[in-house]
């Protein structure tokens, strides 16, 4: 059983690994407020006020040293998290009201018939670009949420980056 958080089961869990993103960090959090049961940050030594602005909403933030491969520090905010799931994101991303929507209904389990439409066409398309994903049988451990980058204010699907 996982670690309860104020006597409740941590269902979701979301995880961030951060250096001076003051600018995006506030929009982040807010994003993942309703569906988030526990929102940690490993943090490396930021100058600036992400630290400060991230626990005064409530996340819980660890300061760890800078390392050249920024995987290393993503791993520990993984490792740290207690929800069943773990919902890892950059703190220059934001959950949309619909994704978030989708997200609370897979974790409380009941995804609905626009989820299994909005994963399995995000996975077709990595599958056609990548090759096979996974296997065909057995539980659904993990998804591929389709992510949309922003470029001078404008979504960039057309520079070989989509889906990202």
């Amino acid at each position: 059983m996982k670690k309860l958080l104020n006597n409740k089961k941590i269902k979701l869990s979301s995880v961030l690994a951060t250096i001076n993103e003051e600018e995006n960090i506030a929009r982040c959090i807010e994003s993942l407020k309703g569906i988030s049961d526990e929102i940690i940050i490993f943090d490396e030594y930021s100058t600036d006020n992400t630290k400060k602005i991230a626990e005064s909403l409530g996340a819980k933030v660890y300061l760890e040293p800078h390392h050249d491969i920024f995987h290393i520090t993503k791993q520990k905010a993984i490792d740290a998290a207690k929800g069943e799931w773990i919902l890892q994101l950059d703190a220059d991303e934001v959950v949309t009201p619909e994704l978030a929507k989708e997200i609370y209904s897979t974790v409380h389990g009941s995804p609905s018939t626009v989820h299994n439409k909005l994963f399995q066409r995000h996975q077709d398309l990595i599958e056609q670009r990548d090759g096979p994903i996974g296997k065909k049988t057995g539980d659904v451990v993990g998804y591929f949420l389709p992510r949309r980058n922003m470029f001078l204010g404008k979504p960039l699907i057309h520079a070989g980056v989509y889906p990202d």
